[in-house]
């Protein structure tokens, strides 16, 4: 037996992945290009929730392998991984057949995939029957991962029992056209230039980031604000203690809010918020996710979905500040420059939500507390400042990304 050299802690297998497919999901299949969406969703999300994931906004798709089951039945794609540096990092294994609850069959970012231990021909079909329980068939041989050959109608496929009806209908249930998120995203470009030797992926640096997206020089900002700079603390929902806590991007963002809101209120002699600045950021999470869990906001069990949901981000905002403090009033507003513009010069921080139309975050919940506009060669051009709950620093978004139908502001105004 060859000796393996895989990561088992990091092949998370079947995994339920709660993403809409595109109207190519006819009957029981996934196409290559549902799945290839499936498979870059799902390194975004493990990015943003899993901090030991060597998966970066650089990691990319560099071949595609068709998996079959005992009939010759397409049962799977692998897409094997490779870094921006374009070493080797990892695979997906995503299901051809929406009767499997559990689309992401396997993950690693480390290890191959273990049909590469096979000496593949040009013939060459892999058999993929259940995880981690591969054939490789050629010239009318059959042989398992032992490289013991063995009769073809004897294998058993552990997948069948999986399927259902219900299943399909579920991920049909959820299936939506996609063609404007992949014109949007453009998964195939780069999403930012780096510089200084840096990969940067959200955008860190708003005129380097110009130069290479626009061709624009000569940058010059006219208008901004932020007064939050010095009172942000970033909070990753890594650093506030609670990093298996899933999709918890909302819950965060509210606790760097009105975290910094209380520093800034309470150092200019307004002390409604000073039982928010003298809990720790950990303490306020863990009670704003508990919170906003009864209320019905937030949903951190495994479930369809896990997260919070944008219709009611608001009300979740709103509710929050008023565990503590009175409300002036809320809104829900497009993500426009003149709305970013109007609520920060007063003073209101606010979250805005990314639904899957942005190339950097493409679900999400950020705390936005600041706004660049530069006009350069290229024209005029806004930038979002935001604690992202990712990293530990303020990163921009630039508004040309970032669609209304989709994406809101959330905003819970409290009195001066």
């Amino acid at each position: 037996m060859k000796n393996r050299i895989v990561s088992f802690a990091l092949i998370m297998c079947l995994i339920f992945l709660s993403i809409p497919l595109s109207s190519s999901a006819i009957e029981n299949t996934i196409s290559l290009d549902d799945a290839r969406l499936l498979a870059r969703f799902h390194v975004y999300d493990c990015i943003e929730f899993d901090k030991s994931i060597t998966w970066t906004y650089g990691t990319e798709i560099d071949s595609e392998v068709n998996l079959y089951d005992e009939n010759d039945n397409l049962t799977a794609y692998s897409f094997e991984l490779v870094s921006r540096e374009k070493t080797p990092n990892g695979y997906i294994i995503v299901s051809a057949d929406a009767g499997l609850k559990n689309l992401i069959m396997e993950y690693s970012d480390k290890a191959a995939p273990i049909y590469e231990e096979f000496a593949l021909e040009e013939d060459s079909k892999i058999l993929y029957t259940g995880v981690l329980n591969y054939f490789h068939e050629s010239e009318g041989i059959t042989e398992n991962t032992d490289l013991v050959e063995v009769e073809k109608e004897e294998i058993v496929n552990e997948f069948v029992e999986l399927k259902s009806a219900g299943n399909v209908r579920e991920n049909q249930a959820h299936i939506l056209s996609i063609e404007e998120a992949k014109e949007e995203v453009k998964f195939n470009a780069p999403l930012i230039v780096p510089f200084a030797g840096e990969n940067l992926y959200p955008i860190t640096d708003p005129i380097s980031y110009m130069l290479w997206a626009y061709g624009s020089t000569n940058a010059v900002s006219i208008d901004w604000q932020n007064d939050y700079e010095n009172y942000c603390y970033f909070y990753t929902q890594s650093g506030l203690g609670y990093p298996l806590i899933p999709n918890a991007c909302a819950p965060t963002a509210i606790v760097n809010i009105m975290k910094m809101v209380a520093d800034r209120r309470y150092y200019s002699g307004i002390y409604d918020l000073s039982a928010v600045r003298n809990l720790s950021g950990s303490s306020l999470f863990l009670y704003i996710a508990s919170r906003g869990s009864e209320w019905g906001y937030y949903q951190p069990f495994p479930g369809s979905p896990t997260g919070s949901f944008i219709a009611t981000q608001t009300a979740y905002f709103a509710a929050s500040y008023r565990e503590y403090t009175t409300i002036q009033s809320t809104g829900t507003y497009a993500v426009t420059y003149d709305h970013i513009r109007h609520e920060l010069d007063v003073g209101n921080p606010f979250i805005i939500s990314i639904d899957r139309y942005n190339p950097v975050y493409p679900v999400h919940a950020v705390a936005c507390y600041a706004f660049t506009r530069f006009q350069n060669s290229g024209g005029i051009k806004t930038f979002a400042k935001v604690a992202d709950g990712i990293d530990a620093q303020g990163r921009y978004i630039d508004l040309a990304h970032i669609n209304n139908s989709r994406c809101k502001m959330h905003v819970a105004r409290i009195y001066s």
